[in-house]
């Protein structure tokens, strides 16, 4: 499906869970529940959707949706808003190991595909021209590895990456600018399960994206959460915000904090609160690695956020940012083929002007040429 109007379309590609089983997980499952919500914990705080997500019943992707708001200076995209729907979710019983992701806005986007091994993905329904001869096209890059971890044995895992670009084409011009590609998911090790046909079998996708509603939320707690209090394993909102509940060496499940995560006293209880430094790994072998550093352009760090959400938005700002750069390149480009032209001296229009000798040349009383 063609983008026919750059305004009104906002195109933002990720990891999505597509699970909707609602068969509790073995107690199992425990390991790869609290990796996939520390995976949520990380989406959560991408600074251009308001999203909540939350991992899947059966413990093996990420179910998520939230509501776009531009929040940069075009006037165009003042009040612009979006649903999107968005995550993943590994297949432990296909052989090789596949990887579901798909993503979904309302009348704009519905793309799913199951995936085995890096690949690049060009998204047919993220397309426009911006100018004639000159086009924008979106890309996933999935990067998917069977690792193997030494104080696991026996256990499957898997480093699964997901990035998304734009690429600017043209003329026998070729880009992927810098603002339009960036990390979605960050490349991090997952266990995987083993198969359990009536769980991890026919999993459906959701049919529809509802207005930013997360299609498996959270329950709440009914009382105020107490950090090592008793839980339930295969129960959402069981623990507090920032917690999960985690089975001890002796069988018993209390509420602890999720990595990049202190306790803190706060009058009777025990919250949670963001430590100082980002999402660290754990010790279920979950890696997050951070974002190349951007290189140094001259532009404020505030300047830099509004390119992102711009050029994320594919909105009037970044179609016009293009034309400008297309526009100044084409006119470098004929300065430089034109500029070099010297201009002919009076004499030159003359025939019968004398013509300069070689040793007029090497006289120190010629003016040099300045070509």
């Amino acid at each position: 499906m063609a983008i026919t109007t750059c305004s009104n379309h906002f195109i933002f590609i990720t990891a999505y869970g597509t699970g909707h089983n609602q068969q509790s997980p073995p107690t199992a499952y425990d390991e790869e529940c609290l990796v996939w919500q520390n995976a949520t914990e990380f989406i959560e705080h991408q600074p251009t959707v308001a999203v909540e997500c939350v991992q899947n019943h059966p413990c093996t992707g990420l179910d998520c949706s939230g509501v776009y708001t531009y929040q940069g200076f075009i006037p165009y995209l003042t009040d612009f808003k979006t649903d999107v729907c968005f995550g993943m979710s590994l297949k432990p019983c296909h052989e090789p190991l596949g990887v579901q992701i798909y993503v979904m806005i309302p009348d704009m986007v519905n793309f799913s595909t199951i995936v085995y091994s890096d690949k690049e993905i060009a998204l047919t329904g993220v397309h426009q021209e911006i100018i004639p001869g000159f086009n924008l096209d979106g890309f996933i890059n999935v990067d998917i590895e069977n690792v193997s971890v030494a104080r696991q044995p026996g256990h499957r895992y898997i480093r699964l990456g997901m990035r998304y670009k734009m690429r600017v084409s043209g003329h026998h011009f070729e880009q992927y600018p810098d603002g339009m590609r960036f990390t979605l998911i960050p490349d991090m090790v997952i266990p995987v399960p083993d198969c359990i046909p009536s769980i991890h079998s026919n999993i459906p996708l959701p049919t529809q994206c509802l207005s930013g509603i997360t299609p498996a939320p959270w329950v709440p707690p009914t009382k105020p959460p107490i950090l090592g209090k008793s839980c339930m394993v295969n129960k959402f909102g069981s623990c507090g915000q920032h917690q999960i509940c985690h089975v001890q060496s002796n069988g018993s499940a209390q509420c602890i904090c999720l990595s990049g995560y202190i306790a803190l006293p706060a009058s009777s209880d025990l919250l949670c609160f963001p430590e100082k430094t980002t999402i660290k790994p754990t010790d279920y072998i979950i890696d997050f690695y951070p974002e190349p550093e951007p290189r140094a352009s001259g532009m404020s760090s505030r300047m830099k956020n509004i390119l992102y959400i711009v050029f994320g938005a594919l909105g009037v700002g970044a179609v016009m940012t293009i034309i400008v750069v297309i526009a100044v390149v084409k006119y470098k480009r004929y300065q430089a083929r034109y500029g070099n032209h010297s201009l002919l001296a009076d004499a030159d229009d003359d025939p019968e002007a004398p013509l300069m000798s070689a040793a007029d040349m090497n006289n120190d009383d010629v003016a040099p040429i300045i070509a």
